[in-house]
């Protein structure tokens, strides 16, 4: 009993401290819950850092994008009002086309002709007399008299048959072996009726000025075909209003993000920097939330056990309570049989020397059974041990169903709300995090999708404007749209579609003519569409050795029309064929080399 009633006191005494260490274990849990909320809202600022750097990102790649469509709309303006007045001068020019000139140098050519036979069929005579006297000329249909003057030549021409009366003299006769001058007349003067009916249309009959009507409305012509070419390379799929959209949508947008960011708008901001430094407070800022739910779940767990160390506590002080109330009621009910003390002694003497003949009976026993072998004594005694080895087990199983007891009342104290609202916080911030994750790995996907969408997207822009420049300088070679030339994504032609057909046609269907027309085409449309603002070089190494010399004419002009952006290199053994390239400069190499034969000629226009 008086162990019993030492414990309860040693219980009893650890208690306030107890009682104190689950106090502090509460305050350290709610500073740590103060840190953790402390460290979420630091978390939500890195992300509104996180925000500021992805709109600094926006505002410096909404503004190149705004240079880029304003350059191009101000570019697609220019040229398009450039494209307007050349074709209102082009509709108000009334200019022979190359079909009219040919019949209008042709007539030209039948009027010349005729004159020089004209001419041909004219003689003339002339006269130096020595002496005055009368003299009739009879000239064609015209008859006259003239007084020769001793001295005075007198010439007179302009007619197949002259016949001169002289008097004193007799007659003297020329005519022309051409024969009469009349079919050369008729064809002269049919000749410029033609010419008269041809030019009526265009104001003049002069040949001059009807070569410069051509040569004007060509030039137009080539003007107009030029700006809608570079008008659709600016534009590509656009129009003029959906790019001016494109702009205001822009427009729209920037000014929202600078309206939200006043300081951006006279400097761009650097959003490296500022995704630099968001990322630098976003990882101390995560460190801080993973010490602090550390933390919060260590003072948690202290907290809970120094409630549970409480708990077991008076747990087992009530425990030894009733243990020694138990003893107490046992002990009652042994003073309660009403013997005396001196009773008591006597009993216990008698049981003294009971004990001591039970024990010598004991040794003549052990005597006895060492003769009989074994050792019942160790037996007992491993018996004994058995048997604390099971009280001790039953003591640690009562302890730790104390203990359970304990941890259901404290969990009972503070209800399964509180362990529910922390899984639950810890839920959502897992949430949160896979939600941010997400994004990432979507917007990371949309921008490796919106890179290929871009990337075929610019492919397939040159790719059509290449193809349709190779068609129209291959039209032009032509004379005639005959079709529509393809390029594959490797710039090389795929086939041609002719006109009329909806598939296209291999390109070794055409003829070795066509297809070197048809390459030569592919590759100035490939030089022109290959950038802007500066010189490109293109080699030619003796090709278009298959062309008609119609063909063959178009194609100088066109590389005329060229030099003026490009810097044409044109390899050759026959230089004679490109003797209308006035401008070119020339280099004979055989002569510069001292050795061969070769022959380079250079194209190259004016810088």
């Amino acid at each position: 009993m008086a162990s019993v009633a030492k414990r309860i006191e040693e219980r009893r005494s650890a208690l306030p401290s107890l009682e104190a260490a689950r106090e502090e274990s509460a305050k350290s849990l709610a500073t740590a819950i103060a840190e953790l909320e402390a460290a979420r809202a630091e978390v939500e600022a890195t992300e509104a850092s996180a925000e500021l750097a992805r709109a600094a990102r926006r505002v410096v790649e909404l503004r190149g994008l705004l240079r880029t469509l304003v350059e191009r709309d101000s570019s697609a303006n220019k040229t398009r009002n450039s494209l307007a007045g050349h074709e209102q001068e082009r509709s108000a020019l009334a200019c022979p086309s190359l079909a009219d000139m040919k019949k209008i140098r042709k007539a030209f050519a039948d009027f010349d002709r005729a004159d020089a036979e004209l001419n041909a069929s004219r003689v003339g005579i002339e006269i130096h007399p020595s002496r005055s006297r009368k003299m009739v000329v009879e000239a064609g249909e015209e008859t006259h008299s003239h007084d020769l003057e001793a001295g005075r030549p007198v010439i007179v021409q302009g007619y197949a048959d002259i016949r001169l009366d002289i008097e004193g003299f007799g007659v003297l006769r020329a005519y022309s072996v051409a024969g009469t001058p009349r079919e050369a007349e008729e064809a002269k003067s049919k000749a410029r009726q033609q010419i008269e009916k041809l030019s009526a249309p265009f104001g003049t009959s002069d040949r001059t000025d009807l070569e410069e009507l051509h040569e004007r409305g060509f030039s137009l012509d080539t003007h107009i075909e030029l700006e809608r070419a570079e008008l659709n390379a600016l534009l590509g799929k656009d129009t003029i209003e959906t790019l001016s959209g494109r702009i205001r949508q822009v427009e729209t947008e920037l000014s929202a993000l600078l309206e939200a960011r006043p300081a951006w708008r006279e400097a761009d901001p650097d959003p490296e920097a500022l995704a630099e430094t968001a990322e630098e407070a976003g990882r101390k800022a995560a460190e801080r939330l993973r010490a602090a739910e550390t933390g919060r779940d260590e003072a948690s767990k202290a907290s809970s056990d120094a409630e549970m160390s409480q708990k077991l506590a008076e747990q087992g002080a009530e425990a030894d309570r009733r243990s020694l109330e138990s003893l107490e009621e046992r002990l009652r009910a042994l003073q309660a049989d009403g013997r005396t003390q001196e009773e008591r002694r006597k009993d216990l003497t008698s049981l003294a020397l009971g004990w001591d003949a039970a024990k010598g009976a004991a040794e003549e026993c052990a005597e006895r059974l060492k003769k009989l072998g074994g050792d019942p004594d160790e037996e007992l005694k491993a018996g004994a041990r058995a048997l604390k080895a099971r009280t001790d087990e039953l003591r640690r199983t009562e302890e730790d169903r104390i203990r359970e007891s304990a941890r259901l009342d404290t969990f009972a104290a503070r209800g399964l709300h509180t362990l529910v609202s922390d899984l639950e916080e810890r839920l959502e911030e897992l949430k949160r995090r896979l939600a941010r994750e997400r994004l990432a790995a979507d917007s990371t996907r949309l921008l490796l999708d919106t890179f290929k969408d871009c990337r075929a997207e610019m492919s397939r822009s040159v790719t059509e404007r290449a193809s349709r420049r190779a068609t129209e300088i291959y039209s032009r070679i032509v004379g005639a749209d005959q079709g529509e030339l393809r390029l594959a994504e490797s710039m090389a032609p795929s086939g041609f579609v002719p006109k009329g057909l909806d598939a296209p046609v291999g390109v070794e269907a055409l003829s070795g003519g066509e297809r070197e027309q048809l390459h030569f085409a592919v590759r100035m449309a490939l030089a022109d569409c290959s950038g802007s603002g500066e010189r490109r070089l293109l080699v030619l190494d003796d090709t278009l050795m298959a062309t008609d010399s119609i063909r063959f004419q178009r194609i100088l002009k066109i590389v005329e029309e060229a030099a003026k952006e490009l810097q044409i290199l044109i390899l050759t053994c026959q230089p004679e064929r490109f003797e209308r390239l006035s401008d070119a400069n020339r280099v004979d190499l055989a002569t510069l080399l001292g050795t061969g034969d070769a022959r380079t000629t250079a194209r190259e226009g004016s810088a």
